[in-house]
């Protein structure tokens, strides 16, 4: 499936669930006893975009004030999850060498690569700006998938990520104006965000929103 495809389908599947009531309220955000935390490969947007989505983030907070809305430092592409989040992780220093090797390994074999943002799409959860990448980062996702095992890590993805989405907005109270909020979407789904050449992939261990972080790593593609 294209990623315009997927995204359609992400669309109209929280578009139903979202009209008839059944938006999924996460009532963890905000949570200190939510302690799930992850090693991921992220992906940060550039300024430009960053402050396009910002602007779509003050249309979307006139509609549905009192749901969650990512700040900008906390904007970021899941390139892929490593060890996924759980609860209570703290991650061990061989767990870590282990991911560094991992991805050192799999990155120094990649050029940078294109990443186009454009448009909004929802699921029954979130609203996320949608992102259009080159066939280098689902690559870069398989080789690894194909490797993991080879440094001692579990393939545990909750689902193969295929897009490269930036989630901008997450429902921690049932909606308000459900209908008002459809059509913005609609109206925005094909909003351009901007486009970015990737250089750098950080390994970072965060919880579920990164709203909290510890960046271990830094790659740079040539």
């Amino acid at each position: 499936m294209d990623l315009e495809s997927l995204y359609s389908d992400i669309m109209r599947r929280g578009q139903n669930s979202v009209l008839s009531g059944k938006e999924y309220v996460d009532k963890t955000i905000g949570d200190c006893s939510d302690t799930r935390m992850g090693l991921t490969l992220v992906i940060r947007p550039t300024r430009e975009i960053q402050n396009e989505i910002e602007s779509v983030i003050r249309e979307l907070r006139g509609i549905e004030p009192s749901q969650y809305y990512y700040p900008r430092e906390d904007f970021h592409i899941t390139l892929f999850d490593i060890i996924t989040a759980r609860q209570g992780f703290q991650y061990t220093e061989n767990q870590k060498m282990s991911c560094i090797s991992l991805s050192e390994e799999i990155l120094k074999n990649f050029h940078p690569f294109h990443i186009e943002m454009k448009g909004l799409t929802m699921s029954e959860s979130c609203i996320m700006a949608k992102g259009f990448c080159d066939m280098e980062m689902q690559q870069i996702r398989g080789q690894l998938r194909e490797h993991i095992a080879e440094y001692g890590l579990v393939l545990d993805e909750r689902y193969p990520t295929k897009s490269s989405h930036i989630t901008i907005a997450r429902f921690k109270n049932k909606l308000q104006e459900r209908e008002k909020l459809v059509e913005k979407i609609s109206e925005l789904g094909q909003v351009r965000f901007g486009d970015m050449d990737v250089t750098n992939i950080e390994l970072t261990c965060h919880n579920w929103f990164d709203s909290k972080k510890e960046l271990i790593r830094t790659f740079c593609l040539k």
